[in-house]
């Protein structure tokens, strides 16, 4: 029976649309029109690790062709120096999307997790090309967009075959870059001036002080729900100084400290932020051979379950509902948790002595457990008044 298996042929049908699908490439290139203004939006990479360096060299192809702005997810795999990045970008869709006028938007692999950037996809009139990384399954939720199949680098190079020279040069950056950047300092100013008034750990503050402090070119990997959205918003493009891996938002959070111990054997010393649901959800992934031997800091942020359902629900569920069905409240005693599995631990009350906890870890060479615990309502109270300066200002 094995044998039958092992030896058994397989004949894979050819693709006989490939010459339609080569001739509505052309017709995407064709519905471009670069003398008008667009943006480019950056999804997480769904690509081949080999094929990341051409992808961002034809990304950066694009941008020059172009001269448009860039938005990007933290895990989109795009280097720190891209031309025309625009740093907040969800926080100018949430503050004021009308600043954004064009035609014609280019996204990149999947949409991130961001009600914001779904929003104003879903309600954009203009053309929306999507353009996947050697895909044929239907990427886009909101069926507005042209999806070409076959990669950024083939589509650069399509692109340049069907244009004259004079449409394929270097173009400045566009007036519409000068717009979101101004929108961007104005957010950033707010968010240097009221982030870090006290020393109170939140988890929004996380998402923009960790990446600081982290080591830079050290990999990060982001669990579901709560930390991959919050660094969306504040992390101000600061995961692309190194690699960043996670599931994407919707996802679920099944095998969050199995991946990560699998990511670490590759890849270390990498630090996993996650929360204290998505922990416990995978915490006999401990259990894997070597697991405790390897060179993973986990940041664990305790805001005793599944915080994202407050922030998310919180105008359409009462305190009781949102326990009820979502919040799951546990009482975990994770210094024994820890302790059971012959993890390191430290629990840390205030910023000041996160990096000196980095550094402990990092030192150990191990995997340790840094736990941060969140005070849920104080949380909510800080975002919606930094939010609230932000969208009035």
């Amino acid at each position: 029976m094995k044998d039958f298996y092992l030896n058994k042929n397989y004949q894979f049908l050819k693709d006989n649309n490939q010459k339609n699908k080569i001739q509505f490439s052309k017709k995407i290139f064709k519905s471009l029109n670069f003398s008008k203004p667009g943006i480019i939006i950056v999804g997480p990479y769904q690509g081949s690790t080999s094929d990341l360096g051409s992808f961002n060299v034809a990304l950066e192809q694009l941008q020059a062709i172009t001269g448009w702005p860039v938005f990007v997810d933290p895990v989109s795999g795009v280097l720190a120096n891209l031309r025309g990045l625009v740093e907040n970008w969800e926080l100018i869709l949430k503050k004021n999307k009308d600043v954004i006028q064009c035609e014609q938007i280019l996204r990149l692999g999947p949409v991130s997790s961001s009600n914001d950037l779904e929003n104003f996809l879903l309600n954009f009139e203009g053309l929306q090309i999507l353009v996947k990384e050697n895909n044929a399954k239907k990427l886009d939720p909101f069926k507005k967009s042209l999806e070409y199949e076959f990669g950024i680098s083939n589509f650069v190079k399509q692109f340049i075959g069907e244009f004259s020279y004079v449409q394929k040069k270097r173009k400045p950056l566009i007036k519409l870059v000068k717009v979101l950047k101004s929108e961007d300092k104005k957010i950033k100013e707010i968010i240097n001036k009221e982030l870090f008034s006290n020393k109170e750990i939140n988890e929004y503050k996380i998402a923009n002080y960790v990446p600081r402090i982290w080591p830079k070119n050290y990999p990060i990997m982001l669990s579901a729900s709560s930390p991959i959205r919050d660094w969306l918003t504040f992390s101000e493009n600061r995961t692309l100084t190194r690699k960043c891996f996670s599931f994407r938002g919707a996802s679920g959070i099944d095998g969050t400290l199995s991946l990560a111990l699998g990511i670490a054997r590759i890849t270390n010393p990498l630090l996993l932020v996650t929360g204290d649901l998505a922990l416990i959800h995978d915490i006999n992934g401990f259990l894997i051979e070597n697991a405790i031997d390897l060179n993973l800091t986990i940041l664990l942020i305790n805001n005793n379950g599944g915080n994202i359902f407050k922030n998310l629900y919180k105008n359409n569920l009462d305190e009781k509902e949102l326990k009820k069905l979502f919040l799951m409240p546990k009482s975990i005693n994770w210094a024994n948790i820890a302790n059971g599995y012959q993890v390191p631990y430290k629990n840390v009350s205030d910023f000041n002595k996160l990096r000196d906890a980095f550094d402990w870890s990092l030192s150990m060479q191990k995997s340790v457990i840094i736990k941060v615990d969140i005070n849920v309502e104080n949380e909510m109270k800080e975002r919606d008044l930094i939010l609230k300066k932000i969208l009035n200002d």
